[in-house]
Order: structure tokens, then sequence, then C-alpha cells
């Protein structure tokens, strides 16, 4: 299962808080138009199964806001029965710049994202593979909050949709390659 973290609703579609979950959309539009998601009131969630290497990869979107993610993780996880070792977290990180990734080990602290946070406490573990892609602009200096939750400009969208996100597609395929190996 792939989380991509996010707010819901447009207003922060678009914005590098919401980097993890207009991932997700990207893989979905990838997919093809006979995909589309699944609203899962009882879980609070938005679902979605597309083909990936050879298997069904399960796409989750919280309708909750970021900082309540884990509750959702946590419902949706109880309900499909995933253990933590096969769940793949995407978000941002600020303090990484724009184009850089960067894979959390389980030793990997939330470093103040209150998503992540959420995640970690409903989970009562670290033990989850993340994706942790950067949004900081090039050369700022300036705090989160001042950026994050603003739209990418026209110059950082191209950056994301034509670098950052085929990036994640291959580090996606191979950390689900691993874990198939591992199997």
């Amino acid at each position: 299962m792939v989380f991509g973290l996010g707010n819901p609703g447009r207003l922060y579609s678009g914005t590098p808080h919401n980097v993890g979950w207009d991932f997700l959309e990207y893989l979905r539009h990838n997919a093809g138009p006979a995909f589309s998601w699944k609203k899962q009131s009882s879980l609070q969630a938005e679902t979605l199964t597309i083909p990936w290497i050879g298997e069904k990869l399960l796409l989750l979107r919280s309708l909750r806001f970021m900082n309540e993610s884990g509750l959702t993780l946590k419902k949706v996880k109880d309900f499909y029965k995933i253990p933590a070792g096969k769940i793949i977290i995407i978000h941002d990180d600020s303090d990484l710049n724009l184009g850089k990734v960067k894979l959390a080990n389980s030793e990997s602290r939330s470093a103040g994202h209150h998503g992540v946070d959420s995640i970690f406490t409903q989970l009562k573990t670290r033990a989850i593979s993340r994706i942790k892609t950067g949004v900081r602009p090039q050369n700022s200096r300036a705090k989160a909050d001042s950026f994050i939750l603003k739209k990418f400009t026209a110059e950082q969208k191209k950056i994301t949709l034509q670098e950052i996100f085929p990036l994640l597609e291959k580090i996606l395929t191979t950390l689900i390659k691993k874990s198939q190996d591992n199997s």
C-alpha cells in the first residue's frame, strides 16, 4: 500500500504540503481513464487499486487533514490487514530542496512533520518505508509555514511533474520489488 500524505480539497492541491497526495493522482492518471478513486467514508479515505509490476497496488489518500493522517492509516491498515512493513508513505520534507528525494529508515524521526508524527503514534512504530520529497525553494531560508501551503510556481510544478514524480515512480518500483523479494 502507498499512502500519499496531503490535505483533502482543491485548496491544497498543487501545494508543497500535498506532494504525496498529488503524486498518487499522477499515478492514477498514468494508469488510465478506467481507474478512479473510491470514497470509503467508514475509513475516512479514498482508495484505488492499480496494476504495478505484475501485482495490484493499493493507493490511499486520507479524507482527514494532514495532522490526523495516522487515524486514517490505522483504520485502512486494520481493515485490509496490511502489515506495517508493506506500507510506503510519501510526504513532503520542507528541509530538503525541491527536486531532492530521500528514503527514511526505521530510525528516522518525523523532523516535526505532524502527519508523520500522527502515523508513528497511531501505528506505534517507525518501521515504515517513507519517501521524503523535498519541497523547499532553492536557496530559501524561509520558515516552512511560509511556503508549504502556497501553490507551486509554474517552474516548481514543472520540476515536480517532469523530474520528481518520475523519480518517485522508480523508487516506488525498487521498494516494491525489494518487498516482493523478501516475501
